[in-house]
């Protein structure tokens, strides 16, 4: 899926809480998101994501990503997405989360990206295939030098 992309870092020390309303209405347009978890954090510490209508929480530990689709290609919430990231309960501990954010339009302009081709997965693309911006087909040279 073509798509524009949005990141970032977070440090979440104690007390530290976004629940579903703040999270939900800070990126209500972003089709899928990912969460990588930069940090360790044990039981007792706290700092989970929570998505409490499909009754899931994840605990923070290095290197786990948690993926979801966030909402509908029209731009309208997944209620199932909703999530909070449940504060740190232990003094000087600390979550560090990194953040990205995929969406199949602009975000500078919110205009359309070209649609996804029908095609079987493996079909080279072709002359005349509509592709986003930056993304072309390879020239002489490139291919050349990738002999």
């Amino acid at each position: 899926m073509p798509s524009d992309s949005a990141s970032s870092a977070i440090r979440m020390a104690s007390i530290t809480r976004f629940t579903r309303t703040t999270t939900a209405a800070s990126m209500p347009t972003a089709c899928i998101r990912f969460s990588i978890y930069l940090s360790d954090l044990a039981e007792n510490e706290g700092g989970e994501t929570m998505f409490s209508k499909l009754n899931l929480v994840a605990q923070p530990i290095c290197g786990r990503a948690v993926v979801w689709p966030n909402s509908y290609a029209d731009k309208s919430l997944r209620p199932e997405s909703l999530h909070s990231a449940l504060p740190v309960l232990v003094e000087g501990a600390e979550k560090w989360v990194a953040q990205l954010w995929f969406r199949p339009y602009n975000t500078n302009n919110q205009t359309r990206l070209p649609e996804r081709q029908d095609r079987p997965a493996g079909v080279p693309l072709e002359q005349g295939d509509a592709l986003p911006r930056g993304v072309s087909l390879p020239d002489d040279t490139q291919l050349a030098a990738e002999k």
